[in-house]
C-alpha cells in the first residue's frame, strides 16, 4: 500500500467539525458522572484511540505532566509514545486517582466504548457518529 493510498483512505474517514466538538466539550455537563466527562474530555484532546486511552498512565517527565502510553500495548509500535496533557485537562483537576478511576469504571471496553458513543450520537444527532472520530480530528 503507498503512502498515497493511506492518505487517500484517512481523508475518506469520518472527522468532527469544530462545532461539533465545540457543541460536545459545550455538552460534557450533561455526563452522568467527573469519571466519564474526564474520558471523553482526553478522547477529545488527544486524539488517541479509545482502548489506548484506557492503557494511559498519568506520569510527570521533566515537570511536564504526560499520558503515558510507553509501556502499553497499542495498536502499532509506533503507538507507544507520550502525550502532554492539554492544558484545558488540567482544568478539570486532573489527578492520578482520577484518571485511574475513570478508566477503571468500566468492567470492559466494549461497555464504555458504547456508552460515550451513544453520547456523542446524541449530542450531534448524528448516528454514524463515534469516539474514533476525535483521532480523525485532533
Amino acid at each position: 500500500v503507498s503512502k498515497e493510498e493511506v492518505r487517500a483512505t484517512a481523508k475518506q474517514r469520518g472527522h468532527f467539525s469544530p462545532a461539533q466538538v465545540r457543541a460536545m466539550l459545550a455538552a460534557l455537563d450533561k455526563l452522568a458522572n467527573r469519571e466519564d466527562r474526564l474520558f471523553v474530555s482526553v478522547l477529545a484532546y488527544t486524539g488517541a484511540r479509545f482502548d489506548e486511552v484506557r492503557q494511559m498512565k498519568l506520569k510527570t517527565y521533566d515537570g511536564v505532566l504526560c499520558f503515558d502510553l510507553l509501556d502499553a500495548d497499542p495498536k502499532t509500535v509506533e503507538s507507544r509514545r507520550l502525550i502532554p496533557v492539554h492544558s484545558e485537562l488540567l482544568k478539570l483537576d486532573l489527578t492520578e486517582e482520577a484518571w485511574v478511576k475513570s478508566v477503571k469504571r468500566e468492567g470492559s471496553s466494549d461497555a464504555a466504548n458504547k456508552r460515550v458513543n451513544r453520547w456523542i450520537k446524541a449530542v450531534t444527532g448524528d448516528k454514524a457518529h463515534s469516539a474514533h472520530w476525535f483521532r480523525h480530528t485532533v
